[in-house]
């Protein structure tokens, strides 16, 4: 594993990749860490609601796994990772702007897609940028930096819904999630367009 960290750290693409999809996960994270406040007080649910809600991201999420091979076929990698960065952040300003079940869903979708989507794509990145005798713990490394942000995320987004409320913290994750779409331009994915893995 030392051999995989000290590789990572000296590939620059791999180093982007790992980065952003850390910080991709932190602000992504939002969503489900505040699922419960979202079908409590948004929502005005119960827990049928909230496991409905849930349902509903995951519905999202497969269908951008089953759009996700014509979508790299088409777009460059970095291409892919802003659109499903913009749908996770409108999911979430979709989700915060409190219009009801179905709206809410209807973001929930969006955001379960642009989850997937992107989160695959930061994968096929990575196994790109890895030579075959590191590729297995350039993809250990990579998901734990994804989780990683996951996981600082999920606390700091809770703390921000205590203080300041659900909407509040969900719009934020939104802005910065549109803001990381700005890393493209010094540090970009790097381009693998046309080419599929899994």
């Amino acid at each position: 594993m030392l051999g995989g960290v000290r590789y990572a750290v000296g590939s620059r693409a791999l180093r982007i990749s790992m980065i952003r999809a850390g910080l991709f996960g932190t602000m992504s994270s939002a969503i489900l860490a505040l699922m419960p406040l979202v079908a409590r007080d948004l929502v005005g649910g119960d827990a049928r609601v909230f496991g409905t809600l849930l349902a509903i991201f995951g519905l999202g999420s497969i269908l951008g796994s089953f759009v996700s091979r014509w979508v790299r076929q088409s777009l460059s990698n970095e291409t892919t990772v802003r659109i499903a960065s913009m749908g996770v952040a409108c999911g979430a300003i979709g989700i915060a702007a409190d219009l009801g079940f179905i709206a809410t869903g209807v973001a929930l979708l969006a955001a379960g897609a642009g989850t997937v989507l992107a989160l695959s794509t930061f994968n096929v990145a990575v196994q790109m940028s890895a030579p075959p005798m590191m590729l297995a713990r350039s993809l250990a490394l990579y998901q734990m930096a994804t989780f990683a942000g996951i996981a600082l995320g999920s606390g700091v987004f809770g703390l921000v819904a205590q203080a300041c409320g659900v909407s509040v913290a969900l719009i934020l994750a939104a802005l910065f999630q549109m803001l990381l779409t700005l890393f493209g331009r010094r540090w970009p994915l790097q381009h693998t367009k046309g080419q599929i893995m899994t």
